[in-house]
């Protein structure tokens, strides 16, 4: 049989690139295993580092992230996933994948969470990957060096902190800024970068006040970046703000660079017969599919867009999906808690979640209520879903008319 591996781009074979794709599913699968109560090595990881000596990881944990890192490369094709649950050490781990991937290379997933936090896996043909970031390519035109604030186990990080600069021609720095403060990344900047970053930190830069370099590019995706986002950081200097738009379950569908105008489409995706709810992708082979819009979208033409809102009710905490419903569900677990709401925070109060609890027992402190719910919701859930304010009342605030209204925080961490 030919290997199919062959005819796809193996930026696999770049060792920094595929372990550093290794240790961000491990963070990501470790993050939900211990949510809350995670301690683990500064990035990057040293090539020798052994996930059950050094992490503590044990047998049911190792064979939960073995079970993510295999099925994110598909490596069950090559049958070498049982490896995994004999060898503990990373290097042994990268060395599992540079084998499976000399099998069978052509597929990778990526997982989302629902709404009710349940991990969805989506499959994508590495050729379709390749083929969007081809199409992009003309915009990164002589860029010599690309930071990059996102983890490459999402599919936005891989397109481009993975895919992309792996189909550039000659040799491109890349730079791991995930632990650089905004202001601080902006003093590193020249003509030539790009940053690949999400909308929380571009508002993060624009507040800085940093001054951004001539002749620098940014890239944003993972959520709408506000207008008056984008065009303050043009203000500040920054060349170009590339907005990408798209899902984990489509990839890209559509980009623009100027935030006054509509996204175009790539030009393999288009608006179904007049439908606002869903779009066609012509694949490789010219074959139609119909796909659901990931988002409710206003359409100029059938292949200029706006999106309008997401259809799955998810938020944006520090570029991660959160859904504020699945973060009220953990609350009402609480014996101490009788019904709860959760939501974003308005622009000025802050950009973490918020939650209003009406406790059981309307005569308990509130601050002890408040104390015990937060504990309690250390341990059940990520950094990104913990509601940084907690606001106690006898019932749930509703308007007029019933139907549930906003409130101003109280008890912030």
């Amino acid at each position: 049989m030919q290997n199919k591996a062959a005819i796809y781009p193996s930026w696999w074979s770049d060792s920094e690139r595929l372990r550093r794709f290794l240790v961000d599913n491990i963070v990501a699968e470790l993050k939900q295993l211990r949510p809350g109560t995670l301690h683990l090595p500064a990035l990057p990881w040293p090539v020798n580092l052994n996930l059950v000596n050094d992490l503590g990881v044990d047998s049911m944990e190792l064979l939960s992230l073995a079970t993510a890192v295999s099925s994110s490369l598909q490596v069950h094709h090559s049958g070498l996933e049982d490896q995994f649950l004999q060898r503990s050490g990373l290097q042994d781990w990268e060395d599992i994948l540079k084998e499976s991937l000399q099998h069978s290379a052509e597929k990778i997933a990526f997982s989302t969470s629902g709404s009710t936090g349940v991990p969805k896996v989506c499959l994508h043909e590495l050729a379709d990957l390749q083929r969007e970031i081809a199409e992009l390519l003309p915009l990164f035109a002589n860029v010599k060096r690309l930071f990059f604030t996102v983890s490459s186990h999402h599919i936005y990080g891989f397109l481009f902190s993975v895919m992309l600069p792996s189909l550039m021609p000659g040799d491109i720095e890349l730079i791991d800024a995930r632990s650089n403060m905004p202001s601080s990344l902006a003093c590193k900047l020249r003509s030539g970068d790009v940053i690949i970053a999400y909308p929380d930190f571009w508002h993060a830069m624009m507040d800085s006040g940093a001054e951004i370099p001539a002749g620098v590019t940014g890239v944003t995706s993972t959520a709408p970046c506000p207008d008056s986002i984008a065009n303050g950081l043009v203000q500040q200097g920054l060349d170009t703000l590339i907005q990408v738009y798209g899902s984990t379950e489509t990839a890209g569908i559509g980009w623009r660079i100027d935030a006054s105008h509509a996204f175009c489409c790539l030009s393999y995706w288009r608006r179904a017969n007049g439908s606002d709810s869903h779009l066609v992708r012509t694949d490789r082979n010219e074959n139609a599919h119909r796909v659901s819009a990931p988002d409710h979208l206003e359409w100029l033409d059938d292949t200029h867009f706006l999106p309008v809102s997401r259809i799955d009710h998810a938020v944006q905490v520090g570029g991660i999906n959160v859904f504020p419903l699945k973060v009220s569900g953990v609350l009402l677990r609480h014996q101490l808690v009788k019904d709860a709401i959760v939501r974003m925070m308005r622009p000025d109060e802050g950009r973490r979640l918020k939650a209003f609890l009406v406790p059981v027992n309307p005569s308990i402190p509130h601050a002890e209520l408040v104390q015990q719910v937060r504990q309690w919701a250390r341990r059940h859930l990520t950094t990104a879903e913990l509601p940084a304010s907690f606001t106690v009342g006898t019932s749930l605030p509703r308007a007029s008319n019933g139907k549930l209204r906003d409130w101003i925080s109280e008890q912030a961490d």
